[in-house]
């Protein structure tokens, strides 16, 4: 039986979204620098009260980002 995994079929993850059940900015922080380090990613907090986005961490790898959104 053949193993499939994101190597063998050559996928990447484009977008990953978390939804903490804690509002301690310490603690986002840190796993926002976990990520960065560990997967060489840009990482954002988006506020939901004030609707705001913040960059939370940068990686100069990748000079442009697009986001899209579906408001159906």
């Amino acid at each position: 039986m053949t193993e499939v995994n994101f190597d063998s079929e050559d996928l990447k993850v484009d977008f990953l979204s978390f939804n903490f059940q804690f509002n301690n900015p310490g603690q986002i922080q840190q796993i926002a620098e976990y990520l960065a380090d560990s997967f060489h990613c840009r990482s954002t907090l988006f506020d939901q009260s004030s609707k705001k986005e913040y960059i939370l961490t940068k990686n100069n790898k990748n000079r442009y980002s697009a986001e899209f959104d579906n408001f159906e």
